[in-house]
């Protein structure tokens, strides 16, 4: 899979420019999203991707609040307070920001990236995905990717019902040193570490 979707010049080149310009953080409680370009990502971070939207059909979806609470285990054990978000669901994105979460996860601070995403569950990916353009939303998508299993990333929460998910724990178990990071994963596989 690492060998799949590794990127080629232009690609990388792409998704660089469009992290430079696109990542941004947000702390809980904070009352503005900033660039976090050219200070850069943290050098510590738990990585999350939370799939929601037209998964739904597939699986019972799993609450952000669920997530959230898997990281803050990994607050307290490894010291971290940043996550790396990705998501196709903008209701994940706003709820993350909601005040609801800010109280119960007051200690957060959470990189993502800034493009249109999906905002109705009913709306298809091919529907979607033809509004924003085709082409730049799978340019996203690898851009997301790599940030999904950035060199930052010390503890991974995620589910390996999603095919994405599956597709970062592919590259993080064929990475020597971030095979050894600890892993929250929602569904029974062969990943799952219930004594995290």
């Amino acid at each position: 899979m690492r060998y799949m979707v590794r990127p080629n010049n232009m690609t990388r080149d792409w998704a660089q420019d469009f992290l430079r310009s696109a990542l941004r953080t947000y702390k809980a409680g904070a009352s503005s999203v900033e660039l976090v370009y050219p200070a850069g990502p943290p050098e510590r971070a738990i990585c999350m991707h939370i799939r929601q939207g037209d998964k739904a059909i597939e699986m019972a979806l799993h609450p952000v609040e669920e997530y959230l609470a898997a990281a803050e285990r990994f607050r307290v054990q490894l010291q971290v307070s940043h996550i790396f978000v990705t998501t196709e669901s903008q209701s994940v994105m706003d709820e993350i920001m909601s005040e609801g979460i800010h109280s119960r996860f007051p200690h957060f601070t959470y990189y993502f990236t800034e493009y249109p995403r999906m905002t109705d569950a009913t709306t298809t990916p091919m529907a979607f995905a033809s509004s924003v353009g085709r082409s730049y939303l799978a340019l996203v998508s690898l851009a997301n990717l790599y940030i999904g299993v950035h060199p930052s990333c010390v503890a991974f929460v995620e589910t390996t019902s999603s095919n994405w998910c599956e597709i970062i724990n592919d590259i993080r178990l064929t990475d020597g040193y971030r095979a050894k990071a600890p892993l929250v994963d929602f569904e029974t596989s062969p990943y799952i570490m219930p004594d995290v």
